[in-house]
């Protein structure tokens, strides 16, 4: 009984999602490039104006005029939204596509680099990185089976 119930339950949270999905992929491939950017930034990255536009190089006017259609969206926008927030440039173009771009290793790694460059060095983040980085092959090893007893007490 239990069982059947929890079927039921999955199968109504799939089709519920499926529906959702499919309803917000069209929305998103009916916006324009104006309005991608603006979903974009305030749906995905959760981000101001400003926020979008430092790395950009560009102002929170000038945000705010690409997002209201003002202003055409530039090649060097376009490039640079894709490469510094890992856009699917067809996404942006076009609404086709993945939102995303998948990072591979490396990529992954630069960004968490970046990331510790920009947080104070006495942050949690630097102190475990640093403390990692200090780790010989028999305390990896140790740090694998304690997280690997972690992981199966959870289920």
């Amino acid at each position: 009984m239990c069982l059947s119930i929890l079927c039921i339950f999955y199968f109504v949270l799939y089709k519920t999602f499926t529906i959702r999905y499919n309803l917000f992929k069209r929305g998103v491939m009916r916006m324009d490039i104006h309005e991608r950017i603006r979903f974009l930034r305030k749906e995905k990255l959760h981000i101001t104006q400003e926020a979008l536009g430092e790395p950009l190089g560009l102002t929170r006017a000038n945000i705010a005029n690409i997002e209201n259609g003002r202003v055409a969206v530039t090649e060097r926008v376009i490039i640079s939204l894709c490469d510094k927030f890992h856009i699917n440039e067809d996404w942006l173009r076009k609404g086709t596509g993945e939102i995303f771009v998948e990072l591979n290793r490396q990529q992954k790694l630069a960004k968490m680099t970046t990331m510790l460059f920009k947080e104070e060095e006495t942050s949690f983040k630097n102190r475990l990185f640093n403390a990692l980085s200090e780790l010989d092959d028999s305390e990896w090893e140790l740090l694998e089976k304690i997280a690997l007893k972690t992981i199966n007490k959870k289920d």
